[in-house]
This record gives C-alpha cells, structure tokens and sequence, in this order.
C-alpha cells in the first residue's frame, strides 16, 4: 500500500486556542523537511518554528472502517519536525 506524509504546523496561541494549519501531503518526509525549511521563516510559521508534524498515512485507507462509534482507530502520533 502506498504511503504519504501529511505535514501540519500547530501551535498554543496567547489565549490558550489551539491552532491548526494543514500544510500539505507529500511522497517522502525529506521532501516535508524541505518545505518546512522554507516555511520556517515565513509570517504565520515564524513565531513557532517547531510547530512543524508529520503523519505517515496509508493512501485508500479510511482510518474509521466502522463508523466513528466504539474506541476509535488507533491514532499514530505526529511527529515534529524540529530538525528540519
């Protein structure tokens, strides 16, 4: 089954709000390191530099095959990208 990373960047805001930005879906982590590389310096990234994650994903492959009841998927934790 092929495979994708999914990068997002997210952060704690000044008033205790989670914020979220999907950053895209890309064929290898190496290339998610490049573009948060170059995003790294960029307004809206720059604040928070290590808000950089990545998810491994399986391509055609619901992560709820029985509807959200029950414990759920198991979730596969991101993983910052602080290195990049």
């Amino acid at each position: 089954m092929a495979r994708v990373v999914v990068m997002r960047h997210r952060y704690v805001n000044e008033f205790g709000v989670e914020d979220e930005k999907g950053i895209g879906v890309f064929s290898s982590e190496e290339k998610a390191r490049r573009v948060a590389a170059q995003l790294r310096t960029q307004p809206g990234f720059r604040s928070h530099p290590d808000g950089f994650q990545i998810l491994e994903c399986t391509v055609d492959q619901t992560a709820w095959p029985e509807g959200p009841v029950g414990p759920g998927p198991t979730p596969v934790p991101a993983r910052p990208l602080n290195s990049a």
